[in-house]
Parts: C-alpha cells; sequence; structure tokens
C-alpha cells in the first residue's frame, strides 16, 4: 500500500518533501515507496546518500526535483520496476516543465534503463556519474540543460534517445 499522506498529531498532511539529509546513512533501508502526487514531490540534497542497502525508490515518475547526492552511493537498481529509473513523468499538475535532477543525485547507482520525464528541465554535474550498469537512457522534450559529466562513467550506455529540446 502506498502513503501520501501522513498522520500526525491528529491531523493529516500530504507529503510533498523529503528536507535534505533525511535519511542519509540509513544503513539498514532497503526501498522507499515516494507519495503520489500530480503537483510533484521534492527530494532534499543527500536526502538517502549512503543508504547502503537502498535497492528500490518507487514512483520516481512524480518526483521533480532531485537535490544534489540524494540517491549517492547507494546500491539503487530498481530491479523489482526492471531496473528503470523513470523520473518526472507524472506530475500532471504542474503548469510548466521547471523540475531538476541535481549535481550527483544519482552517482554511482545502478539503474539499467533510465528515462528522464517532461517535467524535467535540467540534469546536473555528475548526475548519473559511474551509472555503469545503464544500457538505455530516454531523455524527455522539454530536457534542454545537460550540465557537464552528466552521465560520465556510463560505460554500458548502448541506446540513446534524445527529447525535442536537444535535438
Amino acid at each position: 500500500h502506498m502513503v501520501d499522506m501522513t498522520y500526525y498529531t491528529g491531523q493529516n498532511y500530504m507529503i510533498a518533501e523529503i528536507e535534505a539529509e533525511a535519511f542519509s546513512n540509513f544503513t539498514s533501508l532497503a526501498s522507499v515507496a515516494l507519495p503520489k502526487r500530480t503537483y510533484g514531490v521534492t527530494i532534499g540534497d543527500y536526502a538517502f546518500n549512503g543508504c547502503e542497502k537502498l535497492t528500490l525508490a518507487d514512483n520516481l515518475h512524480y518526483v521533480y526535483k532531485v537535490g544534489e547526492g540524494a540517491f549517492k552511493d547507494t546500491p539503487l537498481n530498481n530491479n523489482s520496476r526492471s531496473g528503470e529509473f523513470n523520473i518526472g513523468s507524472s506530475c500532471s499538475n504542474m503548469t510548466e516543465a521547471a523540475g531538476e535532477i541535481g549535481n550527483y543525485a544519482f552517482q554511482n547507482t545502478s539503474p539499467k534503463r533510465v528515462s528522464i520525464g517532461d517535467y524535467i528541465k535540467t540534469i546536473g554535474e555528475y548526475a548519473f556519474d559511474g551509472c555503469s550498469s545503464m544500457g538505455v537512457l530516454v531523455i524527455g522534450d522539454n530536457v534542454n540543460n545537460i550540465k557537464r559529466y552528466a552521465f560520465s562513467g556510463c560505460t554500458g550506455l548502448t541506446h540513446i534517445y534524445l527529447g525535442k529540446s536537444l535535438r
């Protein structure tokens, strides 16, 4: 069961943001189910950095902002989802593509396929650096800024599909 609301002191609160370093270095954390919000979810800087057992982050498609180093140095691979990272494709109530994947956000993770959705505009420096198991990269139509070394060390890449903004 997915949770997109939390109950605290007699009130219901919608989860819209996971703040910086919220779960950093939680060494036994194996999976996280992100909230389903069509207005988008923000993951703060280094929120899951160093979670050495984290292999699944469900609902990345509702995320429109991934902070710097958010999943850096985790074994994240989403193998129960065919190894795919689908980021920023289901933020349908957002009025424009303004999302971003921060510097080092997924550095040294292990996706097989990465799809960057239409609600993402910028991919930061070293965002996917060292993701050597990535074989397929699909970049959405509104991505218009890919910063230096964003995909360095992605030695397994065999297919790259560029969105309209980059053609």
